[in-house]
């Protein structure tokens, strides 16, 4: 579960989904009780100012009117609704001032809590005159002189307000009192809530969408491959994967092919090269079993047998160098065989080489230039691994060269490296064969009639090694006039090459 492409995409961007709205939603959250916080403290702050002016301007025009009147004449009993009437024209106008405030409504009753008058921008609230707020809150209002909370004052009111009342300095007593709508910002958040669910079932919707259809495209060109792979398992390396598209994934098949022409290559190498190590083994094989049997059963006669028997033996020393080469091949390649780096004198050991082939270089009297550049020319690489690499062009180039053909060996300094190129005049190689020259087993002579005794391994083994070092064999060839192999190696100093002989003396010295 949860291991394919697409799951693993769904996954993830949920749980990216519902962590962030979560994050944002209790943002919001925090953000709405902080407004609500604000929002509440500055109503309450407008509410009281309001009720707080009311207040004082009903005192004023009471005082007033209870100014005015003659007490030296017998007056009837001032009633709280009798000022009310007298003063109406002038508190509808100082109400008025409270228009700044918007949807504020202001309720003037007596001690009963009748309402005799009221004031809303609207006009809204006029016909509950003569109507009752409720007599707990009016009785609230006259024993404390003040009340405050939340309602519809039992129904006058269309809404919940937020209300707040003082108790007026009249006589009789009366009230004034404040309402400002509710806001009940609760409900906003909760609005805002859903709102946010709906944008996100529908950002969820789209994403999961847009992330099939990304998947698909993904997932598409991955089963190909799977499928291709398969086809590798079973030894088919004919299969291939479209290229189409860009980015990753275009990139991927482009190597994906690539990969699938080098398998099919090495499969080929392989068959190439089980028939040729069947083709060396089996020929000395043939001819060792056939001699051997003839002089058992007599059909070669004693004075021949001594010949034979050289033939015989010369056959198993092919045999020796084949499995010996394909031993060495194999531990190079596996890593097996560790290279020492050292300084050496490579000048010294070309010459060693070529004066070592010196009989067979005499019976094909051949022209030798031996170009070097000094006498003693030093490089840091394994003398040994070099050693393999240089007898084996040498070899090849004496071999193939044509009688009385130049064979010429080049040391020539070139910035911090010195090359070496082994050249010779002879059949060379054709074009065709030219790119296969370092394959295993691979021989450019098809007839096998100059190179009776090679392995077809000596060039892979010489490439191999010179890779290990850091570097390649180029060879260059027109056929029937030359060839020439060309390899590099780093450039060392006699400075090297001799702290490192006082060395190994001195270790030599402490252990006699």
């Amino acid at each position: 579960m949860f291991k394919s492409v697409f799951s693993r995409f769904i996954i993830a961007f949920i749980l990216i989904f519902v962590i962030s709205f979560s994050f944002l939603i209790v943002i919001i959250r925090i953000l709405v009780e902080d407004y609500s916080a604000e929002i509440t403290s500055s109503r309450v702050e407008n509410a009281e100012t309001a009720v707080n002016a009311a207040k004082n301007m009903v005192d004023g025009l009471y005082s007033e009117f209870y100014a005015d009147i003659d007490l030296g004449e017998e007056q009837p009993d001032i009633t709280f609704y009798a000022f009310i009437n007298s003063e109406k024209a002038n508190l509808d106008n100082a109400l008025s001032g409270f228009s700044i405030y918007r949807e504020l409504v202001v309720l003037i009753t007596d001690g009963d809590g009748r309402v005799d008058l009221t004031f809303d921008k609207t006009e809204m609230y006029k016909n509950i005159v003569s109507e009752y707020v409720p007599k707990s809150i009016i009785d609230s209002v006259l024993k404390d002189g003040r009340f405050s909370g939340m309602g519809n004052l039992n129904g006058l009111l269309n809404t919940d307000y937020d209300v707040i009342a003082l108790r007026l300095a009249t006589d009789p007593a009366g009230a004034v009192f404040v309402c400002l709508p509710h806001e009940d910002l609760g409900a906003v958040y909760q609005d805002i809530l859903k709102t946010i669910m709906i944008v996100g079932f529908l950002v969820m919707t789209a994403g999961v969408i847009v992330i099939i259809f990304l998947s698909e495209q993904i997932r598409s060109p991955l089963r190909i491959m799977e499928k291709a792979a398969r086809s590798f398992a079973k030894g088919d390396f004919s299969v291939r994967v479209p290229e189409t598209g860009g980015g990753e994934i275009g990139e991927l098949a482009v190597v994906f092919n690539n990969m699938a022409h080098s398998l099919a290559e090495l499969e080929e190498q392989r068959s190439s090269f089980l028939a040729n190590v069947s083709h060396d083994l089996r020929t000395p094989m043939t001819t060792i079993s056939g001699f051997i049997d003839g002089i058992l059963d007599g059909v070669i006669p004693a004075e021949k047998q001594t010949y034979y028997l050289q033939i015989v033996g010369d056959e198993v020393k092919r045999l020796s160098r084949l499995v010996r080469t394909l031993l060495e091949l194999s531990r190079i390649q596996a890593g097996d065989r560790k290279f020492t780096f050292a300084c050496f004198d490579v000048y010294k050991m070309a010459w060693q080489i070529l004066v070592g082939n010196e009989k067979r270089i005499n019976e094909k009297e051949l022209e030798v230039d031996f170009d070097a550049e000094d006498d003693a020319m030093f490089v840091i690489a394994d003398s040994d691994a070099i050693y393999q690499v240089l007898y084996n062009l040498i070899d090849n180039a004496v071999k193939f060269a044509y009688d009385k053909g130049e064979l010429r060996i080049q040391l020539k300094n070139e910035g911090n490296f010195v090359r070496i190129t082994v050249y010779n005049e002879g059949n060379g190689v054709s074009a065709e064969d030219l790119p296969h020259l370092f394959d295993r087993f691979y021989k450019a002579d098809k007839s096998r009639g100059l190179d009776k005794t090679g392995t077809g391994l000596g060039l892979n083994i010489a490439r191999v090694i010179m890779v290990a070092h850091g570097d390649d064999i180029k060879a260059e060839s027109e056929e029937g006039k030359y060839c020439s192999f060309t390899f590099k190696l780093k450039k060392g100093t006699k400075e090297e090459y001799l702290a490192q002989h006082h060395n190994q003396f001195n270790s030599l010295h402490e252990d006699i």
